[in-house]
This record gives C-alpha cells, structure tokens and sequence, in this order.
C-alpha cells in the first residue's frame, strides 16, 4: 500500500501481494485511489519499538516499523489520531 499527500489529497494505491512479492512494486503505474479531499494537514509517524520514541522518517528498510501515527486535517477540522499497528515487525526492537 502506498499513501502520499498530492497537493490537497490524500491519496492510496493498492498492489496485489502477487505482484509485490515477484518484484518491486512499481507504484507509479498503479492508479490511484483518493481517500480525502482538501486535505491541509498530513503527518506520519513511525515507532520502531513499544518502548521507543515517535519518528518522523524510517530509516529502516530492512523491517517494519511496530507501529504508524497518521496525523490529517482537512476541511478544517482535525481527524482522531490514527495509530496502526503493523503485522510482521519484531515485537523486540529497541
């Protein structure tokens, strides 16, 4: 799944778990789907462990992060925070 912020939407787009496990995804091919217009504000968090800090960028492109943070406001109002917790990462990171 890719989700990016272009200009004032959100926007996703989904491979199949065939395609992403023969290759490397090329998401630029794949249509995109918008999930929310008029968007103002969007910020991603990542938790690289459950006793560790938020942070901005992940560096670690070798494993997932536990957990992702998903900050939005659009039209005006500010959306609860999303947190997702993320099948497969180590449960012991540090």
């Amino acid at each position: 799944m890719h989700l990016a912020r272009v200009e004032d939407r959100l926007r996703t787009a989904l491979a199949s778990l065939l395609t992403a496990t023969r290759s490397a995804v090329e998401w630029g091919e794949l249509k995109p789907r918008v999930l929310i217009d008029d968007v103002q504000e969007f910020s991603v968090g990542y938790l690289g462990g459950f006793e560790g800090d938020w942070e901005d960028e992940w560096p670690g492109y070798r494993r997932n992060p536990v957990a992702l943070r998903l900050n939005i406001r659009a039209r005006d109002r500010y959306w609860p925070e999303l947190v997702i917790r993320l099948n497969g990462a180590d449960m012991n990171l540090r």
